[in-house]
């Protein structure tokens, strides 16, 4: 078997494989004469027809048999041969496949790139430090208060004040024309809750019930419909009804309602702080291997296999919309144009690019997850739900769960081993400033853009 292989791009090769004649026309007679033996046909006794009216008649589909078995061997065999890692499965064409002479195929296909992992020293990264204090507990039970809470309508004469919900009608206008979506019937609006545009809540504090008002506001730069950014406009507002917020008692039936079912207030308590405990170390740890995963990839600016972040884009897409709609729904699953992966590719790449200069640095370092670490891991998740004990008997009934946690392990050890090696600061949080902090977003290369949205967008044309 004659191996061959040519760099059409950094990632991308085609591999041209030669397969002996004689290899195939062996395997392709051994059939025929394996299909004469048991063949029967009219005009010739069971097992009598002739090797040539076999070949006649079936002889080009058991050469296309035989050539299938003969890619499957040989296309391994010259990855092997040419030391090249597969991202996906190639396109594979034959450039030679006539009866009698060699055969000769081409697969084109990505591979990964060649890593070596350099700069840890040169890591800056920050990690963040919080303290929760019984004001921040004591503000996040008002927040679950707020969640159970009921709404009970005011007095007609009442002033409308912050944290009312009120219910109205309001019609928008930019220098007098009505636009589109800025108009709603039966609105409900919580005051201070900031999802309307700036400007729009603070002007109706202090409505009653019936009156109407003309509220002005400047719709922000960054505004979703880039047609109204910047844009000044008029809303008339009609308010029909003002209620007032009247949060539950701190009693067992509000206690039991999040899974205390004994203990009073001071079990409660305990219970929210160990919760908001488990919140900040994730959001710590995740500030941390981001700005961590940021650095590394900044000194490791390797090529990204297109086909692994079209995959990684898709699965992003996916989960957006589950965690929208519970479920993908049908009419997107057909027509999934509707949320291109555009705006997906930057994380996607990021994504990939952190995920092979981790495995680099666990595979040069030899990392294993020990099965303490992954059994801490199973009870500190499990710590979580109403019946650990059920919550961990299904993950060790599941190896694919288990794998996940296993993996789960090995980052964070990976990136307490890159923060080992280069310089961490400490910066200190309050609780509320952690819940609400935003990793920066990754921006993927124009280049990379580009390539990745014509991969993705062949790829969804050839699944059609």
């Amino acid at each position: 078997m004659e191996v061959s292989v040519e760099s059409t791009s950094t990632l991308e090769r085609k591999l041209t494989v030669g397969v002996p004649a004689a290899d195939v026309n062996g395997k392709v007679d051994a059939k025929i004469k394996e299909t004469q033996k048991q063949a029967s046909l009219p005009g010739f006794r069971p097992g009598k027809v002739p090797f040539k009216e076999i070949r006649r008649r079936f002889g080009a589909g058991i050469r296309q048999e035989v050539l299938e078995e003969v890619l499957q061997k040989a296309y391994p065999e010259a990855l092997e041969q040419a030391d090249l890692r597969p991202v996906a499965q190639p396109e594979i064409a034959f450039t030679s496949n006539q009866p009698g002479k060699d055969v000769e195929f081409v697969a084109t296909l990505e591979v990964y790139p060649e890593i070596q992992v350099e700069g840890l020293d040169k890591i800056e990264a920050e990690r963040v430090i919080t303290e929760i204090n019984d004001a921040d507990v004591d503000e996040l039970i008002e927040q679950l208060r707020s969640q159970k809470a009921e709404w009970a309508e005011k007095e007609e004469g009442a002033a409308a004040e912050e944290g009312d919900q009120l219910t109205l009608d309001y019609a928008g206008s930019i220098d007098g024309e009505a636009f589109e979506g800025g108009t709603a019937e039966g609105q409900t609006l919580e005051l201070g809750s900031k999802s309307m545009i700036p400007g729009f809540e603070d002007q109706l504090v202090g409505v009653k019930q019936g009156e109407e008002r003309v509220l002005s506001v400047t719709f922000p730069d960054d505004y979703s419909a880039e047609a109204l950014q910047g844009k000044e406009a008029e809303f008339k507002a009609t308010v029909h009804k003002i209620e007032s917020k009247e949060l539950p008692a701190l009693d067992d039936e509000f206690f039991e309602a999040f899974g205390v079912k004994e203990g009073g207030e001071t079990a409660f308590r305990e219970n929210v702080t160990t919760n908001m405990e488990r919140q900040r170390t994730a959001q710590q740890d995740q500030i941390l291997s981001h700005n961590i995963m940021v650095e590394l990839g900044k000194y490791n600016p390797i090529e990204v296999p297109q086909t692994l972040i079209q995959r990684e884009a898709s699965n992003l897409r996916e989960k957006a919309l589950e965690q929208i709609f519970g479920q993908i729904p049908e009419q997107l699953k057909n027509n999934m144009d509707l949320m291109p992966l555009t705006g997906f590719l930057p994380q996607a790449e990021h994504n990939v690019r952190s995920g092979l200069l981790l495995v680099e640095v666990i595979s040069s370092q030899d990392m294993k997850a020990t099965p303490e670490q992954v059994e801490a891991k199973l009870e500190e998740m499990a710590a979580s739900y109403d019946e650990p004990e059920q919550m961990i008997q299904y993950y060790k009934s599941n190896e694919e769960a288990m794998r996940q946690i296993e993996q789960q392990v090995l980052e964070s050890l990976v990136i307490e081993y890159i923060a080992s090696q280069g310089t961490v600061t400490e910066s200190r949080m309050s609780f509320k400033a952690l819940m609400e902090y935003k990793l920066e977003e990754p921006k993927a290369s124009a280049a990379e853009s580009e390539e990745a949205e014509s991969s993705a967008e062949e790829g969804s044309e050839a699944s059609s």
